[in-house]
């Protein structure tokens, strides 16, 4: 942590924080911390390592201990829509927080994980045919991205199916297609895939055989950034990391919660990390 952040830490510092289970890997402490140094807020930003609980008393028990804002990470994204006071419009569409706004002990919950990904999906013209992995809550936050970004079919690939997802897929009107039943893309067409689950670069490749689908020239974007096979596995050559991701939805929250951008030097420290990129 800075010393201009120990240094300075009073009564009137504002306390920012980080939900989940586990997050000893998460990066969004020290983009956060940096980034109020280099802007000089009194500000700081704690990670709470925390058991399944209820998160309804616990939200409220932070709003009183004087908590601005805080960014919610697995496996609490749901629970904490729940819990909100109100929602934002994307969030109460996905039923998925990720960031929430502590006013006045009022809970207000956002969904920056959805907009981070539809930046994304422009800024590298994304092919429209999309194979979706996994159907958690950040498959959620992704089928709304894609919904806005166009894409009106929908190929997915899951262990089991969920029907709170299937539900959703409905509910926005997209056409859903199974990787392993249907296989509407076929090898030769350009595609976009999108991991929105924890799992290793490897196991992924390996359900429903994914790995024998991309071609050179698809893209891969992956939520998980903890992903360090990315620099071996040859046969994705177009990796978007979820570093990227991460310091998208970092930059939507941190204007949310202070008025202001991460600052330009830090967003390209991590945005341009992972040395796969196109």
């Amino acid at each position: 942590m800075s010393e201009f952040l120990t240094a300075n830490i009073s009564y009137k510092t504002k306390l920012y924080g980080l939900i989940g289970n586990p997050i000893s890997h998460s990066l969004s402490p020290k983009i956060w911390n940096e980034s109020f140094s280099a802007l000089k807020l009194d500000s700081i930003y704690v990670p709470f390592e925390i058991e399944k609980c209820n998160i309804s008393v616990l939200l409220k028990s932070l709003g009183v201990l004087g908590l601005t804002g805080l960014n919610i990470t697995a496996p609490f994204k749901e629970d904490a829509a729940k819990a909100c006071d109100e929602l934002s419009y994307i969030a109460k569409l996905t039923g998925v927080v990720n960031c929430i706004k502590i006013e006045n002990c009022k809970i207000i919950g956002w969904n920056t994980d959805a907009l981070a990904l539809l930046n994304i999906l422009y800024s590298i013209s994304a092919p429209k045919k999309t194979i979706l992995i996994g159907n958690g809550a950040t498959a959620k936050s992704a089928i709304w991205a894609l919904k806005e970004y166009g894409i009106n079919e929908l190929e997915l690939v899951v262990r089991r199916e969920k029907k709170s997802i299937l539900n959703y897929i409905n509910c926005i009107g997209l056409k859903l297609k199974y990787f392993d039943r249907d296989l509407f893309v076929n090898k030769k067409s350009r595609k976009t895939f999108i991991n929105t689950t924890p799992l290793n670069l490897k196991r992924v490749l390996k359900m429903k055989k994914v790995e024998n689908l991309i071609n050179s020239d698809d893209i891969f974007i992956d939520f998980n950034y903890s992903n360090k096979e990315c620099l071996t596995e040859k046969i994705i050559l177009n990796y978007v990391d979820g570093l990227k991701l991460l310091i998208e939805q970092a930059d939507i929250g941190f204007k949310l919660f202070t008025g202001l951008n991460i600052p330009k030097n830090i967003f390209k420290k991590y945005y341009f990390r992972c040395k796969l990129d196109f």
